[in-house]
């Protein structure tokens, strides 16, 4: 069949970044808060191939070119697998989506990039790494439209995936998703769907600078198909890519060497490249939380009074009633005026109350002064003092009176 597929291995990461942006909103129970984190979940695409394989391919490289970039045909395809819906979306509840533009050195492929951002590819084998380093997990009774009945396999419902978690300091939550089993067509469907590389090639041990050296854009922006189908535990994304050669020469590739382990086994490392895309989806999650009840906070003024020795003592006309406050909201002020008492100074004229998630004490301490004296005790005793003179005078006078008439 001359217009049959490459057999080629393709290898796709699906990438769940749940960017956690806490949004937070009284719901209509004014007893609960609608708390929505927003998602976007990135789809991670990379096929590669043997630099042989796309060389042989008269489709791609008609006539006998010398590399890659000496191509002058034009090769479409078609890859897709399922893979877990992580937070059961639906497609309505998407509120945004598209290509992520991509980029090597000063070469950008993409035509959003505004709307979508661009990542570069060191970015992207770097995402990719955190799954592909992770155990493979199973994915069973999925409804494979993918294969006919009659080819259908065993196994042919079964997918794997490895996922990879992690919480960045802002405490977003990211999901990694990288899929196993893969299967590949031509664009035009001249060629049924049929599985290449098994559960993947793993070349994640190459090192990120080899990846992006050996990363060519393919010609046309790859596009990709609605991924969301009626089993919302699933989604069936399908990447649609067309090759040229003269794109292949724009991108300045430099294959790394890799030893296939799939359908396409090497024994030795061969020159391979890769060919990556990047969509993603945008949407909240939301959920009513109960809301907590607010506490509420006292406010306790009390008030004495010292001497100017600092001794305590009772107030002039009694201590003053304490200022007291309850079911105060956390951030009340409020500011109170100490009240007057004759002879005595506040050490505080004006309190400024303040709730700080606390209760509010505080106390006020008044100093007396010692009453002035009138002059009054003085005069008195300077009348003791005569009284106490005329009495002993007068008594002098009596016992010398009584004691001449004794001696007459």
């Amino acid at each position: 069949m001359k217009n049959k597929l490459l057999k080629i291995g393709m290898v796709s990461v699906i990438t769940l970044i749940g960017i956690s942006s806490l949004g937070i909103a009284k719901a209509e129970d004014s007893n609960t808060t609608k708390n929505c984190i927003h998602h976007k979940d990135y789809f991670f695409f990379n096929q590669i191939n043997k630099v042989s394989t796309l060389l042989n391919n008269k489709t791609l490289c008609p006539g006998d070119p010398s590399s890659l970039g000496s191509c002058t045909g034009t090769m479409s395809t078609k890859g897709g697998s399922y893979f877990p819906n992580i937070n059961k979306v639906t497609k309505e509840e998407i509120k945004k989506s598209g290509l992520v533009c991509l980029k090597k050195g000063e070469l950008v492929e993409g035509d959003n990039c505004s709307t979508n951002g661009t990542w570069t590819l060191e970015e992207f084998y770097t995402n990719w790494k955190k799954a592909a380093s992770q155990s493979f997990e199973r994915l069973d009774s999925v409804k494979n439209e993918f294969v006919s009945a009659a080819t259908k396999g065993p196994d042919s419902n079964s997918f794997t995936y490895k996922i990879a978690t992690e919480t960045a300091e802002d405490g977003t939550v990211i999901n990694y998703i990288l899929h196993g089993k893969w299967y590949t067509s031509n664009d035009d469907d001249s060629v049924n769907w049929e599985e290449v590389a098994g559960n993947g090639e793993d070349y994640q041990n190459v090192s990120t600078d080899k990846l992006v050296s050996g990363s060519f854009f393919p010609g046309k922006t790859p596009t990709i198909d609605d991924p969301f189908i009626s089993d919302i535990r699933y989604i069936k994304p399908v990447v649609h890519r067309t090759y040229t050669g003269e794109a292949m020469k724009n991108s300045n590739i430099t294959p790394f060497k890799y030893q296939w382990t799939g359908s396409n086994k090497t024994d030795e490392p061969v020159d391979s490249v890769l060919s990556p895309a990047l969509y993603y989806i945008e949407y909240d999650i939301c959920e009513d939380v109960p809301n907590e009840p607010e506490p509420d906070y006292n406010s306790d003024i009390t008030y004495k009074c010292v001497d100017e020795n600092g001794e305590e003592m009772e107030c002039p006309g009694g201590d003053p009633d304490p200022d007291h406050r309850e079911e105060l909201e956390d951030g009340y002020t409020h500011d109170v005026d100490s009240p007057k008492i004759e002879g005595c100074t506040p050490d505080q004229e004006t309190v400024k109350i303040k709730i700080e998630g606390k209760d509010f004490k505080e106390e006020v301490i008044y100093t007396c002064k010692a009453p002035k004296n009138p002059g009054t005790g003085s005069f008195l005793i300077v009348i003791a003092w005569l009284v106490g003179l005329g009495s002993l005078g007068y008594s002098g006078y009596y016992f010398y009176k009584l004691k001449k008439s004794k001696t007459v």
